[in-house]
């Protein structure tokens, strides 16, 4: 339809400059609704009833695949198919007895959850999360936009919940449709009471999301979501100007839903009196549900020939419209705050909104798994209780028959009136043949036992370190476009809760008053510096780069071989950049710890400051310019500083003063003593290398032949040794002016 397409002016990215700013003093915008008469409110009602009959035809007609009894399964069936294989739910069998073993090992949700498990640190996570200006923006609006988004995030929303539980559906579904929304809270305070506002984001369950056949465009094309409400809701709604048509009339000539919907169980007069009969009917209809269509699309409904996004609400059954907002009214650009993220494009509709997910994917190998060992099951079964066959012309009573303990049961000639024929069952084929499935389904999904968390098993056995890094990095391979699919959701989720948070007043930042703290609880933002105005013009979320793909383990045992290898050389150990980097990146990092406090600042930043000079700058009070760093002299500096604690300067100052001085550089000898620590490991863990790799001997060779070890092999050829023994010998040495003050 014509009148539902957007003109390209409409699109992100252009017209920002004419957007208004978002500081405008109205109340948290929830939606205006649209003043309409009632042949427009019809005119919607019907376009919206067509839309939903088209969909739901076009979603009925498809076939999804098959059930085991080889029946075709629609849209619903195919998705309780895959619901039920996550949750491993069976039906008891009667073939080939009854309550015969139909047990499922829960293939799809070991899948899912291992992918999840691996997936989820690459797709989300707040300190990755940044955001980028639509046009020209100053520095510090960017700064502050950040800073507050941050918190808003994972503090105030607590949007890690929401992502994890959004991210497992996307892989196992193939594909999640979220609709998001303001949730506004009146909280009691001191001075009354107070609005909090968050900005939420909803699951809409598969089956109840709507599109036309051939949509390609969530934000374009016309999207209807199936929901629920109970009536007293909607009364609320009306309440608060939200719906319409509930218990009010808009327009003379429209019904209310109050008038139109059926309340089951509607008592009768008979003895009760009337105003008994209307107190009844009022709580059961408050409790009576009402099936409901959200539908967003565009329409002219201005007559100026250009059609507005809309989100109309339709009462089903009932056919009677309950309202409609126009999205500029809700969102800052107008985006529709619904979205739609796959894990896999389906190959039957390439450029189609649905998904391709691992439930899908494995659900005929995780059957097939399931039946072999529901076999297994049975035959031991069979085995321990074996079926047999009686003579019955003989004096056997096959009713009193029964295999117990100590139970025995009179028969005349056994051998001849009983039969129980041996049962064989082939167990290691049956094993075997699982086994091979197995490795099926971690072809299909790339989920292998060093992708599914195994990876110290194997290499700690016959893997090397490579060969186990490989195999990860292939299955990355595979999981890279997934991920940057899903990622590329989570960045358009947020834009639309920044588009909404924009929209509404500056009284969302009244209700946070005092709210905004960091981790030790500290405002972050000084008084009066954060407003709406602050964040006014188009920004788009981005995800900056994650390096959690590869395992962990594999990344830290990688890291301790190169910076074993690293460290050995002369270059590397003699220059403290070099050094402190490759400790940082190798050994601290990987483990998520932070290398200034470990080693101070990085020595491109740190001044080697002289002992004298720290005491100095300790007694004139500049604290914070004195910390460790790698480019000192450990040992001169511990000396030196036990010198002045013993010293009459420290000994004239006031008391007070004399005991924060004391406190401070004790602490400050316990940074050198940790630096120097390090330093000591270092250079025995490299003298204790070169020896073994100069003298070391295997059982298979000489010791030329067994020097080099298998991480050194993973990395390459034997690097060149450096010593770092004689600059750490002269590190309480008096330094000559110009000389190196680092120990190593």
């Amino acid at each position: 339809m014509a009148n539902r397409e957007l003109k390209d002016e409409m699109q992100m990215g252009e017209g920002i400059e004419s957007v208004p700013s978002p500081v405008e003093n109205q109340e948290v915008s929830q939606g205006i609704q649209i003043p309409l008469d009632a042949n427009m409110q019809k005119t919607l009602v019907n376009i919206v009833l067509s839309d939903f009959e088209s969909a739901k035809q076009a979603r009925d007609g498809k076939k999804y695949g098959r059930t085991a009894k080889g029946a075709e399964l629609g849209f619903d069936e195919w998705i309780k198919e895959l619901t039920d294989l996550y949750f491993g739910r069976r039906e008891a069998k009667t073939i080939p007895w009854r309550f015969c073993s139909n047990r499922s090992l829960m293939i799809g949700m070991a899948i899912v959850e291992t992918l999840m498990a691996r997936l989820f640190p690459a797709v989300f996570n707040e300190e990755a999360v940044n955001w980028r200006p639509m046009s020209r923006s100053s520095e510090d609006r960017v700064k502050k936009l950040n800073k507050f988004m941050f918190w808003w995030v994972k503090v105030h929303c607590h949007l890690k919940d929401f992502f994890n539980e959004w991210t497992r559906i996307v892989i196992g579904y193939g594909d999640c449709v979220t609709e998001s929304s303001l949730d506004v809270q009146l909280v009691d305070r001191a001075q009354g009471k107070q609005k909090i506002v968050r900005t939420r984001s909803d699951i809409i369950p598969k089956k109840d999301v709507y599109f036309q056949a051939g949509s390609r465009d969530i934000q374009r094309d016309p999207v209807i979501l199936k929901t629920s409400y109970f009536y007293r809701e909607l009364e609320q709604l009306e309440q608060e100007g939200r719906v319409m048509n509930i218990a009010n009339a808009s327009t003379p000539e429209i019904k209310t839903l109050k008038d139109v919907l059926p309340v089951i169980g509607a008592p009768t007069e008979g003895a009760l009196q009337p105003d008994q009969v209307e107190e009844i009917l009022n709580i059961k209809r408050r409790n009576t549900p009402v099936t409901c269509l959200k539908w967003y699309g565009a329409i002219d409904i201005d007559g100026d020939g250009i059609p507005e996004q809309l989100r109309v609400l339709v009462a089903l059954d009932q056919r009677l419209y309950l309202g409609g907002v126009m999205l500029k009214d809700i969102s800052y650009r107008g985006l529709r705050p619904i979205d739609v993220t796959q894990f896999i494009p389906r190959l039957d509709e390439p450029q189609g909104l649905m998904g391709l997910g691992v439930l899908e994917q494995v659900k005929e190998l995780a059957l097939e798994i399931d039946a072999i060992f529901n076999q297994m099951t049975d035959g031991n079964t069979l085995q321990v209780m074996r079926p047999g066959f009686y003579d019955p012309s003989g004096d056997l009573d096959a009713g009193a028959l029964s295999i117990a303990p100590n139970k025995m049961s009179p028969v005349s000639n056994p051998t001849q009136n009983v039969y129980f024929p041996e049962i064989n069952i082939p167990t290691e084929k049956l094993v075997s043949a699982i086994t091979l499935v197995l490795e099926f389904i971690e072809r299909v999904t790339a989920a292998s036992a060093y992708v599914m968390g195994k990876e110290s098993e194997i290499v700690g056995g016959s893997g090397t370190a490579t060969r186990t890094q490989a195999i990860v990095g292939a299955a990355n391979q595979r999981h890279a476009i997934p991920v940057d699919s899903l990622r590329r959701g989570v960045a358009r989720i947020l834009t639309q809760h920044l588009d909404l948070i924009q929209k509404s007043s500056a009284d969302i930042l009244l209700g946070l008053e005092g709210r905004i703290v960091g981790d030790e609880g500290d405002p972050l933002f000084a008084p009066n510096e954060l407003s709406m105005d602050s964040f006014a013009g188009e920004y788009d979320a981005y995800l900056l780069p994650d390096e959690s793909m590869g395992s962990k383990e594999m990344e830290r045992q990688l890291g301790e071989m190169l910076y074993s290898v690293l460290t050995q050389n002369l270059i590397v150990a003699t220059d403290p950049v070099k050094l402190y980097r490759a400790t940082a990146d190798f050994m601290l990092k990987p483990y998520g710890k932070d290398p200034e406090y470990y080693l101070g600042p990085p020595p491109e930043m740190a001044e080697a400051l002289k002992p004298e000079e720290e005491h100095a700058l300790i007694l004139s009070g500049q604290l914070s310019k004195v910390k460790a760093n790698i480019l000192q002299n450990p040992l001169e500096h511990i000396m030196a500083h036990q010198k002045f604690l013993q010293s009459p300067t420290l000994a004239e100052l006031p008391p007070v003063l004399a005991q924060q001085v004391t406190e401070f550089l004790t602490a400050h000898i316990q940074e050198h003593m940790m630096i120097m620590t390090m330093l000591t490991q270092l250079a025995s863990k490299v003298k204790g290398q070169k020896g073994s790799n100069q003298g070391g001997t295997n059982a298979g060779g000489n010791g030329a032949q067994g020097r080099t070890t298998q991480g050194a092999q993973a990395i390459g050829p034997e690097p060149r040794m450096g010593s770092i023994q004689e600059p750490l010998a002269r590190a309480g040495a008096t330094q000559r002016e110009g000389e190196s003050r680092f120990p190593t």
